[in-house]
């Protein structure tokens, strides 16, 4: 019986090179690939900034997240901060792709990636067909605002603050 996983982990300023460089495929050369992937198979990765793909070479990782960051004007972010979440999204079942195509599951998946933490989230999506299961990475920076009170020898109030969730 076939059945989906869904891997979650949080990704800090520091992992967003090595994350990249295994997600986009920004191997030197083939002899650099890990041996579980064959480099003449294909895959896709692209970045989303804007509502508008822009594709590995033109842009990196960090550069869409902290694009995103400074967008939805985030304050207070460390270098050791956590700044996104990765999703990894496959099927436990190779026998299952015979069914379902995998662009048909990767598709639902984005989207229901959207519905969970809202469309200007998702700044890289990357799909691996080479290797031995179809995958995909897909990267989130969770933006929240929220309505904060405040107490200080001035006054009290609300204000809203754009955070990190």
């Amino acid at each position: 019986m076939a059945f989906g996983i869904c891997r979650v982990r949080n990704l800090k300023m520091e992992e967003l090179a090595s994350t990249d460089q295994h997600n986009a495929r920004l191997f030197e050369s083939a002899e650099d690939y890990p041996p579980n992937i064959d480099p003449a198979k294909n895959f896709s990765a692209r970045y989303v900034i804007e509502d508008d793909y822009v594709y590995p070479g033109q842009t990196s990782l960090q550069e869409a997240i902290q694009y995103r960051l400074d967008k939805q004007n985030v304050k207070g972010v460390r270098k050791n901060s956590r700044v996104a979440l990765e999703y990894v999204l496959a099927v436990n079942d190779q026998t299952a792709w015979e069914n379902y195509s995998p662009s048909g599951f990767f598709a639902e998946a984005e989207k229901w990636i959207e519905e969970r933490h809202g469309k200007g989230s998702v700044v890289h999506v990357a799909e691996h067909y080479d290797e031995s299961n179809p995958h995909m990475h897909i990267v989130v920076v969770p933006v929240i605002k929220k309505e904060v009170r405040f107490k200080n020898r001035f006054g009290e109030g609300t204000r809203t603050e754009v955070r990190l969730n």
